[in-house]
């Protein structure tokens, strides 16, 4: 559910000092997103699902359509690095956009897209990542499934299609 910032802020403080589970997704910069969350049990492993929406832009350079998903996971929530000072989670900048491996951490990446464009889609590629693609999707050229081909993919660069 998208609220407004000050609201969502307020509503996910007020269920963690309640004792209940919570999470906050923010975009920080652009391109640059935070997901906060609330009283976690010790050991417990979670799956965040998050729908992203987006324009794609068109790459003059390869003259293609290029769609990116940032997927790089700040040092703040790596091994390590947790800090009892750091309370405000905004230690990524744009002057400082600094990334460390998730493997220690495990955070995963696991995704599902289906494309939709105006015009029959001939081809899709990824400089990322290795991706399965199914093209002609219940007989529409015009749409596409593409999904992950590794079993595990770390959340240490931002996905890419073109």
């Amino acid at each position: 559910i998208v609220k407004e910032s000050a609201q969502a802020v307020k509503e996910y403080r007020e269920a963690v000092s309640q004792g209940k589970g919570a999470y906050l997704l923010e975009e920080n910069l652009p391109d640059v997103f935070q997901c906060s969350l609330g009283n976690l049990s010790p050991g417990q492993t979670i799956i965040i699902r998050i729908t992203y929406v987006t324009e794609l832009k068109y790459d003059s350079e390869s003259e293609k359509i290029r769609f990116v998903l940032p997927t790089i996971v700040s040092p703040r929530y790596s091994p390590g690095d947790f800090s009892e000072d750091a309370t405000d989670g905004k230690i990524v900048t744009a002057a400082n956009p600094s990334y460390a491996s998730t493997e220690i951490a495990k955070y995963t990446l696991g995704l599902s897209i289906t494309c939709r464009m105006t015009d029959t889609i001939t081809s899709i590629e990824s400089p990322s990542h290795l991706i399965s693609t199914e093209l002609n999707i219940n007989g529409d050229a015009k749409v596409s499934r593409i999904s992950l081909a590794e079993e595990i993919t770390y959340l240490e660069r931002d996905f890419i299609l073109v």
